[in-house]
């Protein structure tokens, strides 16, 4: 085109325009008119692009996603490619490569950007650009587009991502979408990407937030969809847990035994669901303080559970490892570590020795024996244990870093005061990097490497990384964490030695 012939189709566009993009005044310059006016000769010419017909439907996905970066896989997923046949259903399903291509059309026309490449890539947009898209009739958000984003984002959220870059964009990508959602994620009951967001939150470590989100995922569901609806209870259940994690133990072992008689009452005394918010009960009271009574309530729940769902079931093998844990608890170390290395021998039968479950059994089993006199033993399974997650998950991953931290943690036990501090202070730069500074793991860290460094014959920097940390413990934890009340009772404690 020439730039007359430009300038003449613009002003027939903008002349058909009854909307301002945004708001009248707001920009200066009449530039969001303009903006609106551009937008539509260009997503009309990127449509008849190859492949045709697909980036007008691909453009109003992208209207309802995070402006800063939308995840390409995401954006050429199966949900994206059953939508785009959906609006051009007379030809072949569009293959991964259409779907890329319409956003390569769409970035030729300057509507979206590129960068990044293979599971890296992102594609963003000009907020006015998306506000636009959204206004126009043709390309209005409908339940289709919202459904299928929301699907699409899922498709490409695994479970390792949520404390890592990858796990932030996609919250704000879900957060983006949910805020033109007009209840269709509601559609027969609560969306699986709303509840995986505030599991998301959590196991980044914005505990906090993480309560707020499911306690207003909860609060609608009870309204939209009735207080004994199955999402609801879930989202119940996920109230309960992060509140737990919170430092709210007390609230959480109460709140599950209250749900369990919900689930009771709605789904039945032995359905899978009430037995494992019956384990859940059990496992916040023993963090509660009442181990013993976690380990009558899990022995009485462990021949139900085997009963209904088979001896290999994971919820199974998953509550044997509580009842483990609480025995620990409950004074019986050596007990912890032969019942984890029971739940091992299985795990390692049903699942595999590269499954997830099985590393943490593993941990769990390491950890049980340090606490049963055997530091030495600890140290040597953890040190095996290492090499194999950081090959199966990562070395980034949260558990890998965990194990890290137990092996430091380990050796200060052992008298290696010096190889403890230079394990924590490597493992805390990575966990700033990977983590960032507010996770949880974090200040458990900055906790120990205090503490060692004090061991190791330097309580005045052991006071004054504690004296640092208690603010930041304060402020993510809250005053009455159990946590905190340590950092606090450990720093008085240095403040005397350093004294002295």
């Amino acid at each position: 085109m020439t730039c007359e012939s430009y300038r003449a189709l613009l002003r027939d566009r903008r002349g058909s325009l009854n909307r301002l993009f945004p708001e009248e005044g707001s920009l200066p310059d009449d530039y969001a008119r303009t903006v609106a006016t551009t937008w539509a000769v260009s997503v009309d010419h990127a449509d008849t692009l190859t492949p045709r017909g697909l980036a007008r439907p691909m453009m109003r996905l992208v209207s309802l996603l995070d402006p800063t970066g939308i995840p390409v896989p995401a954006l050429t997923s199966s949900p994206v490619l059953d939508h785009l046949h959906r609006t051009r259903p007379e030809g072949p399903r569009p293959t991964a490569r259409d779907a890329d291509d319409a956003l390569s059309a769409l970035a030729r026309l300057h509507l979206v950007t590129r960068s990044g490449f293979g599971d890296d890539a992102l594609v963003g947009a000009h907020r006015l650009v998306q506000r636009a898209t959204r206004e126009r009739r043709a390309t209005r958000p409908d339940g289709d587009a919202v459904r299928t984003a929301a699907d699409a984002l899922l498709s490409v959220w695994e479970s390792s991502v949520h404390a890592t870059d990858r796990g932030q964009r996609l919250r704000a990508n879900t957060t983006a979408l949910a805020e033109h959602d007009r209840g269709w994620l509601w559609d027969g009951g609560v969306h699986p990407l709303l509840s995986r967001l505030g599991r998301s939150l959590g196991k980044a470590g914005a505990l906090s937030q993480a309560v707020a989100h499911c306690e207003e995922l909860a609060d609608t569901a009870d309204a939209r969809l009735g207080p004994d609806h199955p999402d609801t209870l879930s989202a119940r259940h996920d109230v309960l847990l992060w509140r737990g994690l919170s430092g709210e133990a007390h609230h959480a072992a109460e709140g599950f035994r209250a749900l369990a008689d919900t689930m009771r009452r709605t789904l039945g005394t032995e359905h899978p669901r009430t037995l494992r918010t019956r384990v859940q009960g059990a496992r916040w009271r023993a963090r509660a303080g009442d181990p013993e009574g976690a380990v009558g309530e899990l022995e009485d729940i462990v021949p139900v559970q085997t009963r209904v769902l088979g001896p290999d079931h994971p919820d199974v093998l998953s509550t044997r490892a509580h009842l483990a844990s609480a025995r620990g608890g409950a004074g019986d170390p050596r007990g912890a570590a032969e019942s984890f290395r029971s739940v091992l021998a299985d795990e390692l039968r049903v699942l595999g020795p590269e499954h997830p479950g099985t590393t943490v059994t593993r941990n769990q089993v390491a950890r049980w024996l340090g606490r049963s006199g055997d530091p030495r033993g600890a140290i040597a399974a953890l040190e095996e244990l290492l090499p194999d997650q950081s090959r199966l998950l990562g070395p980034d991953h949260p558990d890998t870093l965990t194990t890290r931290g137990q092996i430091a943690a380990w050796k200060g036990v052992v008298g290696e005061h010096a190889e403890a501090v230079d394990g924590f202070a490597e493992l805390l730069a990575d966990q700033l990097r990977v983590l960032g500074p507010e996770h949880p793991h974090v200040l458990t860290t900055r906790h120990s490497l205090a503490r060692f460094r004090g061991e190791s014959g330097d309580p005045a920097r052991a006071v004054e990384e504690l004296e640092a940390l208690l603010p930041d413990q304060v402020r993510l934890l809250g005053p009455d964490h159990p946590k905190t009340e340590e950092v606090r009772e450990h720093l008085e404690s240095w403040r005397r030695r350093a004294e002295r």
